[in-house]
């Protein structure tokens, strides 16, 4: 029939071989490092907000935040990873229909383009 389920509704509640100071120094290094995350949580946030601010003024600019994001992403590429990127992009649009050769635009799926992903290999 198998192993006997261990009775999961009575919590245990005794630590064996565990000093107390070692309870308290691992409570202390924790509630310390927890103090610590919060912290830099808190820091984090307030840096993305001025982020994504510096974003939205780009956009009242006149400057697509995309570009921006995509730039800052692609700065530390080298320009032959930049490129097998584009032509790897380029071959996904031609396959799928969406470059401008084929008529599609941004956004233009036709119904062939659902087609399971197997019918696309050559």
């Amino acid at each position: 029939m198998g192993r006997p389920r261990k009775d999961k509704s009575q919590p245990k509640t005794e630590m064996s071989n565990v000093t107390d100071e070692t309870i308290a120094d691992f409570i202390g290094r924790a509630l310390s490092t927890k103090a610590e995350l919060d912290d830099a949580t808190s820091v984090k946030n307030e840096i993305s907000g001025r982020y994504r601010n510096i974003l939205k003024q780009a956009k009242a600019a006149g400057i697509n935040p995309d570009v921006v994001t995509r730039a800052l992403r692609e700065r530390k590429k080298t320009q032959e990873q930049l490129d097998m990127f584009d032509d790897e992009y380029r071959r996904i649009r031609h396959v799928m229909g969406w470059d401008h050769a084929s008529g599609g635009g941004e956004g233009a799926v036709a119904k062939a383009d659902l087609r399971p992903a197997a019918e696309f290999v050559n």
